[in-house]
């Protein structure tokens, strides 16, 4: 059966609150390493009197209307729509799980955090052999000489630049913040893409069709002046920039094809709307990418189509970090493609918010412009059943319009008080779980095994946000602090830094019985989570596709208590894999999780669907399901030897039984 230590390492760095194609704000500064080598003398300002007086109440530049399209495949085309202007319309008719597009990563860095254990040139993570450092910066790792060699054309330019930053930076610096601010050691994630964007296109040429299709990238740079915060952030920004180019003025740029604070600016601009997340198999952020084909499609928050990096089996490391445009549900010809910039599990308002921070737009796609009528449509991210248990669904009241009945019998919502107080100390708690699920996880697991049942009881659907949330977050604590008396430590990661933060301690112990109900208790967790996305997310979204491989993997888990292998055994091994998570429910149903071959049966049943939904999620064809996909495959071959183990027992014990004479 499937051992715990991968699955908790994958789950150990997720952030459960982000999508596929969320942009892990790239422009705000990571956590640093502390990699030391920095001098202790104070850092002198760089800025010149150009670059100190940079200002944002600058004209709107204007770009030409020069064809994006040159980048695309055949089959794809570039138009202009009614609303959301330039974007990707198909030409034929698409399958689910059909690839739109693959693209190798040209300008793209590996966030702070995990510099030590991704490789820089592809991005893929150490397993058997450790990663090789540079000798001169100490900073970025590769796997070996092919791939330091692959990224030379830009390291050799990025490693002077981080010596000359650490060089600059006291010994006794602070993290830096959103801009940057001097004595950091390593420049934040935006900072270092930003000077490979400038460093690709010196070595490109201003006229090469890639550097042109920067160029074009959207700016809003116009409509900062009206945001004080995104002003400073991005004034931060440029001075960080300029320091990091080892520039004294404006002028020193001119070899970036940067003339003006104008264009410096628009760069910087055009980086913090159009940057997306890099990920991981298991869709954690692991670092930044700035890609002018990517940027072309437009967002909906039901998309048809998601971003993703499956890293199949059959790439090479030469063509990774490989980002990928699958569609997850069919697209008719001459329908536009639409992938989403945000996490759309989250609820219309929060959508909308985040949209306009960092995009500048408001959505109006179908599912942000569908009206919240009482006796009809409820969407599931808002919802609450029924006060009478009629079967109905309402809508979540809201301090704006606190009416709300059911859709089905009309019954009124009358302590509307009581949900809005659950769902806002909810959302409180999810706040807070978040910021300390690495400082202080047994307080972040306590907020959310005790705000979870809070929001059941105020009815609340298991889709609905924050209860969502909680309950991926919840089930992401369970597996990071999983203890196995078979294992040695609470925790098996990648890092000393992730040991670190998960304040993991090699001594901890824990009996066979205590480490079942754990157990037991992720899984039930997991399915509830699983139950709840099937709600909002369409069939074969990565997202769904991950969190039912999750379940099933956590299904296949050696059991550590022996005795419980005794109990539960009147479950039937074709009772549905994905239980209601209600207490009613399960009063009416065998307990869950099963035990013994029943479990391991519905472990099987269980990864079959995985495998299903992640062929479409991360491709079909050679990608099979991606990196994630193929895992699956692997346990589910496991699981069937296991199986065909265990009835080979029951047949050979049959077998010896003494035969009954039937006269």
């Amino acid at each position: 059966m499937t051992s715990f230590a991968k699955l908790k390492s994958n789950r150990a760095q997720r952030d459960v609150n982000r999508s596929v194609v969320q942009t892990n704000k790239p422009h705000e500064a990571a956590t640093n390493l502390d990699h030391g080598g920095g001098s202790t003398d104070e850092l002198s300002s760089v800025a010149s009197p150009d670059t100190s007086q940079i200002s944002l109440d600058l004209p709107q530049q204007s770009h030409s209307e020069s064809s994006r399209g040159a980048l695309l495949p055949f089959g794809l085309d570039v138009r202009i729509g009614e609303l959301q202007g330039r974007g990707v319309w198909s030409c034929d008719p698409r399958r689910t799980g059909q690839l739109i597009l693959s693209e190798v990563q040209m300008v793209a860095c590996i966030s702070t955090r995990y510099l030590p254990t991704y490789c820089s040139a592809c991005f893929l993570e150490t397993e058997d052999k450790p990663l090789k450092r540079c000798t001169s910066c100490k900073l970025v790792y590769y796997c070996n000489s092919e791939c330091q060699t692959r990224d030379w054309v830009l390291h050799k330019r990025e490693c002077s630049a981080l010596q000359n930053w650490a060089a600059n930076a006291p010994q006794d610096s602070s993290n830096g913040g959103e801009g940057e601010e001097p004595g950091t050691v390593v420049p934040s994630d935006a900072i270092r893409t930003l000077g490979r964007v400038l460093w690709r296109r010196q070595k490109k040429g201003r006229e090469s069709t890639w550097a042109k299709e920067m160029d074009a990238l959207q700016s809003h740079r116009a409509s900062l002046s009206a945001d004080q915060h995104s002003s400073e952030l991005h004034t931060h920004m440029a001075h960080a920039l300029v320091r990091y180019l080892g520039a004294e003025s404006i002028k020193d740029l001119a070899a970036y094809a940067i003339d003006s604070i104008t264009a410096l600016v628009d760069l910087v601009s055009q980086f913090t709307t159009n940057a997306f997340a890099v990920t991981d198999p298991s869709l954690t952020p692991i670092g930044v990418s700035l890609s002018p084909t990517i940027a072309i499609f437009n967002h909906s928050c039901d998309p048809n189509a998601v971003l993703v990096f499956p890293r199949a089996q059959h790439r090479s490391p030469k063509e990774e970090p490989m980002v990928e445009v699958v569609v997850i549900r069919d697209i008719a010809v001459d329908e536009e493609i639409f992938i989403s910039y945000i996490d759309s599990t989250l609820p219309r308002d929060q959508r909308q918010e985040a949209l306009k921070a960092t995009y500048n737009f408001t959505c109006n796609c179908p599912l942000c412009s569908k009206p919240r009528e009482r006796d009809s449509y409820v969407d599931p991210r808002e919802g609450l059943y029924c006060p009478k248990k009629c079967g109905g669904v309402c809508w979540l009241p809201t301090e704006e319009n606190p009416l709300t009945c059911c859709t089905k019998c009309g019954a009124v919502v009358k302590d509307t008080d009581a949900v809005l107080d659950a769902v806002r100390i909810g959302q409180e708690a999810l706040d807070k779980a978040t910021r300390l699920q690495f400082s202080d996880t047994p307080k972040a697991t306590q907020l959310t095994t005790n705000l979870i049942p809070i929001l059941m009881s105020a009815g609340l659907l298991p889709s609905s946000h924050p209860l969502l949330a909680l309950s991926r977050l919840h089930t992401t604590l369970l597996i990071a602090n999983y203890r196995s008396p078979f294992e040695s430590t609470t925790i098996e990661l990648n890092s000393p830094q992730i040991q670190e933060q998960h304040q993991v301690s090699p001594d901890a112990k824990v009996s066979s019985e205590e480490a079942q109900e754990h157990l037991d208790e992720a899984i039930r967790s997991a399915t509830r989570t699983c139950n709840a996305l099937n709600q909002i997310l369409p069939y074969g979204h990565p997202i769904r596709g991950l969190a039912v491989a999750e379940l099933g993997k956590l299904l296949s888990v050696d059991e550590p208590s022996p005795k419980h292998l005794a109990e539960d055994d009147t479950l039937s091994p074709s009772s549905p894999h994905l239980l209601s998570p209600t207490s009613q429910q399960f009063a009416k149903a065998p307990p869950y999780p099963p035990s013994g071959p029943q479990r391991l049966k519905l472990a099987y049943d269980t990864l079959v669907r995985a495998r299903g939904e992640l062929m479409i999620g991360f491709g079909a064809g050679k990608n099979e399901g991606g990196k994630v996909g193929m895992e699956v495959r692997k346990s589910l071959v496991d699981i069937e030897k296991e199986l065909g183990v265990w009835k080979e027992g029951i047949r050979n014990a049959a077998a010896d039984l003494p035969k009954v004479n039937m006269r």
